[in-house]
């Protein structure tokens, strides 16, 4: 049997995604940062196709958010597993 491990985002993990997210609109006066929904973004992330995967092999998910800093670099927020909770389960 293979144990499986699914992430989630927890309710603090969403609290820091809109600081973060508040943080950046400031940091770089992006108003539109702001307006991001925290939810939705953590809905978004847990769907990525190799969330699980990335957080399992590599502790950290980075997660583009389709902007750019005004350097032109693509901005990114990292999640990290304290940022989450666990689901373990077997598979047969």
């Amino acid at each position: 049997m293979d144990k499986e491990i699914i992430w989630n985002i927890s309710s603090e993990g969403v609290k820091r995604l809109g600081a973060t997210l508040s943080d950046l609109a400031d940091y770089y006066e992006m108003r539109e940062l702001a307006f991001i929904n925290p939810d939705a973004l953590a809905e978004e992330i847990e769907h990525c196709a190799t969330f699980d995967q990335e957080m399992s092999d590599n502790g950290y998910f980075d997660h583009e958010l389709g902007f750019r800093t005004p350097r032109g670099d693509v901005m990114t927020l990292a999640i990290y597993p304290t940022d989450c909770n666990q689901i373990e389960f077997m598979e047969n």
